[in-house]
Formats: structure tokens, C-alpha cells, sequence
């Protein structure tokens, strides 16, 4: 019988647990000297020193530093996603709805620059107390409420 046998245990790796605080920490870091300084001046003493961990820490979870560039911005691309969830178009105001699908494409025109600045703000606007409103009341509101059932 070999130890590679459906009933043996699987080996265990050596060492203490890592911290996931001090990966976070580590692509905080990273993030914050790439939108400081840019990814070609980005090094890894840079990040050892923001971050007060050994040099060899960064090592032991990224082989390259590419890969440590690219977990982090993806890092900072899933908090972004959790701290903006996408919107309820099914929820919203026929208003709200309408007002939506009226925007410019992003940068149709001039990148940056939105045609029509004060819709966006007002969609802004529109969405965050849509989505205060739905909070509170936990539920969808009634057909016929919007300006069109007025």
C-alpha cells in the first residue's frame, strides 16, 4: 500500500499560517506607490519599507513582481466592485431609468468629460436616494408611483 492512497492524509505545508493582513497590507502598499510613483518605479524595498515586513515576506506569496502588481490591482478592482454594487434597474422610478439610459456613453465625445455633467450628478443623485429609499422600506414600490403614472 503507497501513501497515495485514497484513506492517506495530504501532506501538510511547513510553518506557521500567513497572515491575509499582511497580504493586505502588502497590496495597499503596492497600490498606493503605483498611483504615486507608476509601476516602472515600483520596488520591492519600497513596498518592504511602507509596509514594515522583512524582505523576504513579499517573496513568499509573489514570485515576480508582476504577479504582485497584478493581484494587487485586482485587489483594489474587488474592493471597488464591493463597495459599489451594481445598480437595480428593475427597482428604479421610470425617471430614474430614463435618466439612465439618456447618458453619453463615457468619453463619447472627450474622454473625461461627460456632455451633459449636471445628468450625471442628477442620475447620482437619483440613484443614492433610490437606493436610500429601498433600504428603508425593504420593498419594491408600488406600479404607477413614477411621473409617468402621475
Amino acid at each position: 500500500m503507497s501513501s497515495k492512497d485514497a484513506g492517506a492524509p495530504a501532506p501538510r505545508p511547513g510553518g506557521r499560517p500567513r497572515d491575509p493582513a499582511i497580504e493586505e497590507a502588502i497590496l495597499k502598499a503596492v497600490r498606493a506607490r503605483i498611483a504615486t510613483d507608476g509601476c516602472s518605479r515600483l520596488t520591492i524595498g519600497y513596498v518592504v519599507a511602507d509596509t514594515g515586513v522583512t524582505r523576504p515576506t513579499p517573496y513568499r506569496r509573489w514570485a515576480y513582481k508582476r504577479e504582485l502588481v497584478v493581484d494587487a490591482l485586482h485587489y483594489g478592482l474587488r474592493k471597488q466592485h464591493e463597495a459599489h454594487p451594481p445598480m437595480d434597474v428593475e427597482r428604479m422610478t421610470p425617471l430614474e431609468s430614463s435618466l439612465l439610459r439618456r447618458q453619453p456613453a463615457h468619453g463619447a465625445e472627450h474622454p473625461g468629460r461627460s456632455r451633459r455633467p449636471g445628468r450625471r450628478r442628477a442620475v447620482a443623485r437619483l440613484a443614492g436616494a433610490r437606493a436610500a429609499r429601498g433600504a428603508a422600506e425593504g420593498a419594491k414600490p408600488p406600479a404607477g408611483k413614477g411621473k409617468s403614472g402621475q
